[in-house]
């Protein structure tokens, strides 16, 4: 029986077979619209879009996992409580700032300008998304 591990070498072997069976000169390139049907994609089509990569390093993790005695679906499930509250409240506060952006740029010929959000900023939509059940288990 076959591994399932990841491979280097049959990774990049497949990924050039793969661009080998491309039509590279007849890939047409669309910018992306909101609406755009995802499903069944043909491989000479290319979507242009704008797209960020978030990381977030969550300094109490650790202690997060370790408010009861033994590690396990309590802790578990308070952590992911509260992955899922920061997430949205992150999300929230992208789609609030780009709204902004979006709207300063269409009023403006210079560039959008993108300052990171402040610690109040964060504060204030997690406590207005977080109810009784969320925030209090």
């Amino acid at each position: 029986m076959s591994t399932r591990t990841w491979n280097k070498d049959r990774a990049e072997k497949r990924i050039d077979k793969k661009i080998a069976q491309l039509p590279l000169n007849d890939i047409e390139i669309k910018d992306y619209v909101p609406d755009t049907d995802l499903s069944n994609l043909p491989s000479h089509v290319a979507y242009r879009l704008d797209g960020v990569h978030l990381y977030a390093d969550i300094l109490n993790l650790t202690d997060m996992l370790h408010v009861t005695e033994v590690e396990g679906e309590t802790c578990h499930r308070r952590t992911l409580r509260f992955l899922n509250l920061h997430y949205r409240a992150v999300h929230r506060m992208t789609d609030m700032r780009f709204d902004r952006m979006a709207r300063a740029a269409a009023n403006s010929n210079s560039p959008p300008s993108c300052s990171p959000p402040d610690t109040a900023s964060l504060t204030l939509v997690l406590d207005s998304m977080c109810d009784d059940d969320d925030c209090n288990a």
